[in-house]
């Protein structure tokens, strides 16, 4: 699916490989089960691949203070997500039903694996985080609810 220049919806097939390409403007994308590529581009962009394997992208963004390129990225029970282009200080991970009550929690269930921070949540939902360490993320790079 390919998003114009305002502000796009868009929703992936339960059990389909899905690949969005949010275009300039603001954009929510909505994965299945199966793998998604999600690509932003430079707008507020949130993420949520579902279950599954998910690839994100959150875009190219604009400086701080800018209103651009701040993405948000929901992490789903039973799934694996990679966020390829971590900004620190302006992306932020969502971490709902995952369990933990503190950015504590984070760190205790992550490590490093090359160029990628891991959040492994359970055995079966993980968030790899590319160009993060644990020196790097903040407790305010993460949201927990419950």
């Amino acid at each position: 699916m390919i998003g114009e220049g305002a502000t796009n919806f868009m929703y992936g097939a339960a059990g389909g490989n899905n690949y969005f390409y949010g275009g300039s403007g603001d954009s929510e994308f909505f994965g299945g089960s199966g793998v998604d590529v999600m690509i932003g581009d430079s707008g507020r962009d949130y993420f949520d691949g579902g279950t599954g394997v998910n690839y994100y992208f959150g875009g190219a963004g604009g400086g701080p203070g800018s209103g651009t390129g701040v993405d948000t990225f929901n992490i789903s029970q039973g799934g694996i997500d990679v966020v390829q282009d971590w900004t620190e200080g302006k992306d932020t991970v969502q971490l709902n039903g995952s369990g933990f009550h503190s950015f504590s929690d984070v760190l205790s269930h992550s490590y490093q694996n090359g160029a990628y921070f891991v959040v492994q949540v359970d055995a079966d939902t993980a968030v790899w985080l590319n160009g993060a360490t644990a020196a790097t993320v903040t407790a305010s790079d993460f949201r927990i609810g419950s």
